[in-house]
């Protein structure tokens, strides 16, 4: 029987169109929660050469207009980094400056807002589905180490940009690959890491050197990670592969050199693939959309499991059903040994379900969702950035222990 496995996650750039599709809706919802709390929405945006649509439904006292929508989109597009030095947006082969915003948002149906708004003064689930939360005791903020390896380069990437603002080669659309090997469940070798990367110029030398800096700060920082090899898988696994833009130029990105969709990359946005997600996007929800809440909660707890029963890997799905507060199903599983923990895992089961943990209006105040500024998770993933649902809360840690 083999011992070795490989398992490849990816991250995309905050340029990627379907980024740039995120980074508007998020931009949108921002500014309905900054001027009305009890917003509701659910935005979409399309992005294509010199074309942003946004359309979605909403529910608020916060008024916009074909004026707002532009200055919200605008203020997206540069903080994305599709700026020139004069902070105009710029079209140097990512984004048409010439671009055109249709705007095509309209009200939430009643038949939603009433199942959202219970008469009892509590939060219904904005919609049903499953939402997954994961932790792997692989890295120190319980993250697969592929991913967060990924996304890291990612955002190294794009700090430099930041950094190195007009001196840099780089443009903001981007992805990144990571390939690691395990033994026996156990990482070992960083097998392969793939960057290609938006470039001003093809002018490889250059951006080579600026990629490969933002790849080795990865693997120094992550090689903590990686448990001892042998001699013989020293020999027979080699170096990390290191491949750069391997189509040879990467001139043309963003919206100008594919279509984007909000929520086209909810698997690099979750776990990779290191576990199920759930089917729905998180950009541009409210805190009543389960598809996001429901996700940050069961995120906080696996996080929150795994501290209490000291195992290597915890999942944990929720079903939700429109309109109901209490989710309709939990089921928690814990390593490749569940079975050890049947009776236990049940029991935490009923314990959360009867505390009401996960009722949108509890998530909500539990993370002080209508504070967050949602934006700024576009990119580089929801989960392992020391954000609210990845953190240990006393109250879960003494309703878990109770459960022992």
């Amino acid at each position: 029987m083999n011992r070795y496995r490989y398992l490849t996650c990816e991250s995309v750039g905050s340029g990627h169109p379907d980024k740039v599709a995120d980074r508007i809706s998020d931009t949108v919802l921002d500014y309905f929660l900054e001027n009305d709390k009890n917003s509701k929405t659910g935005i979409e945006t399309f992005v294509s050469n010199n074309i942003i649509i946004v359309g979605g439904e909403l529910h608020s006292t916060a008024k916009i207009n074909q004026e707002i929508l532009e200055g919200l989109v605008e203020k997206a597009l540069i903080e994305i980094g599709y700026a020139d030095e004069d902070g105009k947006v710029f079209d140097l082969n990512g984004i048409d400056k010439d671009y055109k915003v249709l705007n095509l948002l309209k009200g939430q149906s009643a038949d939603i807002r009433q199942g959202v708004e219970l008469e009892d003064g509590d939060v219904g689930a904005g919609d049903q589905g499953m939402m997954i939360g994961y932790a792997k005791r692989e890295t120190e903020n319980y993250m697969p180490i592929a991913l967060e390896m990924a996304n890291d380069i990612m955002y190294y990437i794009n700090e430099s940009m930041v950094t190195l603002n007009g001196e840099t080669s780089l443009l903001p659309d981007g992805k990144c690959q990571v390939t690691v090997v395990y033994r026996d469940n156990i990482p070992i070798h960083f097998d392969t890491i793939v960057v290609s990367n938006q470039t001003k110029k093809d002018n490889r030398e250059v951006y080579e050197k600026e990629l490969m800096f933002a790849v080795n700060s990865a693997i120094e920082g992550h090689s903590v990670y990686l448990h001892k090899k042998t001699e013989e898988e020293e020999k027979e696994f080699g170096k990390t592969k290191i491949l750069i833009n391997p189509t040879g130029s990467f001139l043309i990105g963003g919206p100008l050199g594919d279509v984007g969709l909000t929520g086209r990359k909810i698997v690099a946005d979750q776990y990779g693939s290191y576990s199920p997600v759930g089917g729905g996007a998180f950009s541009g929800k409210d805190p009543s959309k389960v598809d996001r809440s429901g996700a940050y909660i069961a995120r906080c707890l696996a996080v929150n499991i795994m501290e209490v029963l000291k195992c290597e890997e915890v999942s944990v799905e929720l079903a939700y059903a429109i309109g109901i507060a209490d989710p309709v199903s939990i089921n928690i599983k814990v390593n490749e040994e569940s079975w050890r923990f049947n009776e236990l895992l049940a029991r935490i089961e009923q314990s959360i379900l009867d505390a009401k943990v996960c009722t949108p209006r509890n998530i909500a105040k539990r993370f002080d969702l209508t504070n967050v500024r949602y934006a700024d998770y576009s990119a580089y993933g929801h989960f392992g950035r020391h954000a609210p649902w990845d953190e240990v809360y006393g109250d879960l840690i003494t309703l878990i222990e109770k459960c022992k």
